[in-house]
């Protein structure tokens, strides 16, 4: 009765059945698949909103993709490795997703590993998640795999060279033995984000793995790897015995994908539409529409895909709301929304947060201090390392070091060597002693900001210009960053001078930030700064004549240039911009340091006006204006202002003769901002 019967236990008069893998333990493939990562798969549930591309979009880079994962098994010619590379946010992954599929649906695709930070990251899951994976492709592989881990649990445990080894290697081999066929065949395994593994050494190792067993042919698959441009990985790639065996690829943020960027967001959009069974009677959103959030986008993908997802997920019940708080979003120069509600960019943000975090202790104050002169500058792209790193005293080295820690976000390329310019320029002589024709200029610049006094002292004044001081002989000498010839360099130094002391003036918006977040101790410091000779070079950089710029605390307006004076305007239609209130604090926070003093220069009985007019407070018929010495000493300028809220006009100058600016002004104020 009994005969060939097991699990069971006689237990008085009942039977009790037992569990196979009470008696005998869980099989081989269920302890690989305890040691594996399920969610890093291709169609895991996990990553059921997993980035793909939308139609018509990505192509060339596609069939690129998967002509190589898919060719001729006997083709050498084709490297092994497929490297894409590119920064954080331009649409790597979603080009990994939609290839993978495809090579899956051809019946090619050996695994897949998704990393993600914090979820799919550890690097000791890494191979026990692609042997695990081949083995649901492979029955035979599958059983020598299951009798090998079941034989040795530790093998799940073991490093990952030995994890390679004992659960990939050994068992193709052996299966290639036992059949006489080739064994599996040429696979593709994709691996996407290997810098969002958990260890900078894993990462690298991996890819050593990866050489090692194409160079000694001891797995027959393809890798085709995505990764942001991280220092080490770069490192690891370009060795010599790696480099030949890998075809590099690099993703750019570029523009020339904003047509792709404008055909996404209308498929995503008419997604939307039509799972909510929306018919509008005219298009949404509008082509106008469309290309704001393309321009906002800048060529990175990761922008347009946040929109979408936050308009398709968001609880309103008309969808017009969330565009609008996207719209509101983008037309604030923050970046930020005014409301309480959820941001459409809170997966970016916290992907950003994340590198930050990454960024050591030793070097994050460098790195902050880098960044907050990116964003106080107001200007987003592309812009000239040597002029920011001079201006917060950063040499090449450590610049290219907070380089290696923001490559996710930020692309730094070495400018050309020799560097070519005109004929006529003699390098060798001061960019200000050449005379230049007015519509050639090699050199173009933004602002950030850093201390005034180290520039200020290797200047003097002669004339209406400032020279080098006698004890420095060239520009070089107080760059952190010179760039080798006198014309760079001169050009250079006026415009980090001229540019740390914006930035600490009136005119710049991170002067009340400053006053606002800065102990008084620090604050006094600014009546120190030489506002005279930083006056001289903002004349000589800029040049007389009109132009538009930050007029007062950041805010834009017209300025103008007249030997001696720099006047400012922001008209009716700019006054909007302009905060009083602000303004004003500011006003009485820097009199208050002594950084600025009341002046009451004997002026002409013609000038009567404006010394009754002289206050805070608008009287009737009278605007809002005062007039200050700015600075000690032979440092100082003059500075007037004046306000009007009902005409709704801010005037300002500053100037190293008062009398003769006031007249000017005087006697202009109106037509003066006209440009001739």
């Amino acid at each position: 009765m009994f005969n060939g019967a097991h699990d069971f236990i006689i237990n008085g008069g009942e039977f009790i059945g037992v569990q196979n893998n009470y008696i005998h333990g869980p099989s081989g493939i269920e302890i690989l698949l305890e040691s594996s990562t399920p969610d890093a798969s291709i169609d895991s549930e996990a990553r059921r909103y997993a980035p793909t591309c939308y139609p018509g979009t990505r192509e060339q880079y596609i069939t690129d993709i998967t002509n190589w994962a898919t060719g001729p098994s006997n083709d050498d010619r084709s490297p092994s490795i497929y490297w894409m590379r590119g920064p954080a946010g331009v649409g790597k992954s979603a080009i990994a997703q939609t290839c993978a599929e495809r090579v899956q649906q051809v019946d090619q695709l050996g695994a897949a590993y998704f990393f993600c930070v914090g979820l799919r990251e550890d690097e000791n899951r890494f191979f026990t998640t692609i042997a695990y994976q081949l083995s649901t492709v492979f029955p035979e592989y599958r059983r020598l795999l299951d009798e090998r881990v079941k034989r040795d649990k530790t093998l799940v445990k073991k490093t990952l060279v030995s994890q390679f080894k004992l659960l990939i290697v050994e068992p193709l081999k052996e299966l290639q033995s036992r059949d006489g066929k080739g064994g599996i065949g040429r696979r593709t395994i994709f691996i996407d984000g290997l810098d969002e593994c958990q260890s900078k050494e894993a990462q690298s190792e991996i890819i050593e793995i990866i050489a090692s067993s194409i160079r000694e042919q001891t797995t027959p698959f393809r890798w085709a790897i995505f990764s942001r441009p991280e220092p080490h990985i770069i490192a690891t790639f370009t060795k010599p015995n790696i480099f030949p065996l890998c075809r590099a690829v690099w993703l750019p943020i570029s523009r020339e994908a904003d047509g792709e960027i404008a055909l996404y967001l209308r498929g995503g959009f008419d997604d939307i539409l039509r799972r909510r069974n929306i018919s509008p009677s005219s298009p949404w959103p509008t082509e106008e529409v469309i290309w704001m959030l393309v321009n906002a986008s800048a060529g990175l993908f990761a922008y347009p895909a946040a929109v979408i997802r936050f308009i398709d997920q968001h609880p309103a019940l008309r969808i017009e709301e969330p565009l609008h708080e996207v719209l509101g979003i983008i037309s604030e120069r923050d970046g930020h929304s005014s409301g309480n509600g959820a941001s459409p960019f809170a997966q970016l943000d916290a992907f950003y947060m994340l590198i930050m975090k990454r960024i050591p202790e030793s070097v994050l104050s460098s790195v902050l201090v880098f960044l907050a002169d990116v964003i106080c500058s107001g200007y987003f792209g592309a812009w000239y390392a040597a002029l920011t790193c001079n201006k917060l005293g950063l040499s090449e080295g450590e610049f290219k070091a907070i380089c290696n820690h923001l490559h996710a976000v930020m692309y730094y390329e070495d400018p050309p060597k020799p560097l070519i310019l005109d004929a006529s320029i003699d390098v060798t002589r001061s960019y200000y002693n050449q005379k230049l024709s007015t519509e050639y200029n090699p050199i173009h610049y933004n602002r950030p900001h850093a201390t005034q006094q180290v520039y200020a002292s290797s200047f003097d004044i002669r004339g209406s210009s400032l020279a080098l001081t006698s004890t420095v002989p060239n520009s070089s000498m107080t760059l952190s960053w010179p760039q080798g010839l006198e014309y760079i360099d001169s050009f250079i130094k006026s415009w980090v001078f001229t540019q740390a002391s914006v930035d600490l003036s009136h005119n710049s918006r991170p002067l009340f930030d400053f006053l606002e977040a800065a102990p008084p101790s620090l604050s006094k410091q600014l009546k120190d700064l030489d506002y005279r000779k930083y006056l001289i070079a903002e004349l000589e950089v800029t040049g007389e004549g009109y132009w538009n710029g930050h007029c007062i605390l950041g805010t834009r307006g017209r300025v103008r240039i007249i030997p001696g004076t720099m006047l400012g305007a922001l008209t009716p239609d700019e006054y909007g911009t302009f905060d009083s209130a602000v303004f004003m604090k500011v006003v009485k926070k820097l009199e208050k340091l002594g950084v600025i003093r009341p002046y009451y220069p004997d002026l002409p009985l013609s000038f009567a006006s404006i010394r009754r007019s002289f206050s805070r407070q608008p009287r009737s018929g009278n605007p809002t204006c005062g007039q200050y010495k700015l600075g000690c000493g032979d440092r100082a300028i003059y500075w007037y202002w004046e306000f009007d809220a009902e005409k709704r006009y801010f005037h300002q100058f500053d100037t190293l003769d008062f009398v003769k600016a006031m007249k000017v002004y005087q006697e202009q104020k109106v037509s003066f901002w006209v440009p001739t």
